[in-house]
């Protein structure tokens, strides 16, 4: 059965049926994880001709994992977590960048374990620290990521030490960086790789945490600001 993530439907996207293999990494303690990513552009906004589809999304991320939930939280915590846990985010598009300064705000992570589909997510705005130049005449709002798969968090309120992945488990990655004007450039993960992990832990090779993303279509969308983040349908 092929199921959409509710995030897209929220957003007002479409996604079509793929295929993803994840091979598994090893296990790391507790401790600041970074993480290397590229994606593909798969659509973009009319008023962004500086973007294409042609081009790759580059970048890393990096949060605590010893950060406890935001309180008050969920009712649940096992269930849904906000943690405060993102300390730096930069990406790049063919000369474009933007960088995150984790001291400007409250960048989030969000573990959410109610059924299917399991999520890992995380997002950062302006009003966060996250500055860019202006694009074609838009300023840069926002910058999400979602991993979706199928059942990978046991309890939601502990950040896991490495992404929640298992073999064959991910559903869809969202990649999505909005601009002002409700411009967009969206995306989907080619590879996520560990960069750095606890002193002592053991990061696995570049192909042992490889995401390979088959036949995904995403049109449509929705402003940063005009939508609650993680928001599900």
């Amino acid at each position: 059965m092929c199921l959409v993530p509710s995030k897209i439907r929220a957003a007002g996207l479409t996604l079509s049926c793929f295929t993803s293999v994840l091979l598994a990494g090893v296990a790391v303690e507790a401790a600041p994880i970074t993480f290397d990513f590229t994606a593909e552009v798969t659509n973009v906004s009319s008023g962004l001709p500086q973007f294409d589809t042609t081009q790759t999304i580059t970048g890393s991320f990096t949060y605590e994992s010893t950060t406890p939930p935001r309180i008050p939280g969920s009712p649940d915590p096992s269930e849904q977590s906000t943690f405060d846990a993102l300390t730096n985010l930069q990406f790049s598009i063919d000369g474009y960048s933007a960088s995150l300064d984790s001291a400007g705000g409250a960048p989030e992570i969000r573990l959410e374990d109610f059924g299917v589909p399991d999520r890992f997510a995380l997002a950062a705005g302006v009003s966060d620290g996250l500055s860019g130049p202006v694009a074609d005449g838009n300023a840069l709002l926002g910058f999400i990521l979602n991993i979706d798969y199928i059942d990978s968090i046991t309890d939601a309120s502990i950040l896991p030490a490495t992404l929640p992945f298992d073999a064959a488990s991910v559903l869809s990655t969202l990649l999505i960086i909005d601009f002002a004007n409700g411009q967009q450039v969206i995306g989907q993960l080619t590879s996520l790789q560990l960069q750095q992990a606890p002193p002592g832990a053991e990061i696995p090779e570049p192909t042992s945490i490889a995401i390979f993303l088959v036949a995904a279509t995403v049109t449509g969308g929705a402003g940063f600001a005009r939508r609650k983040r993680f928001r599900r349908a």
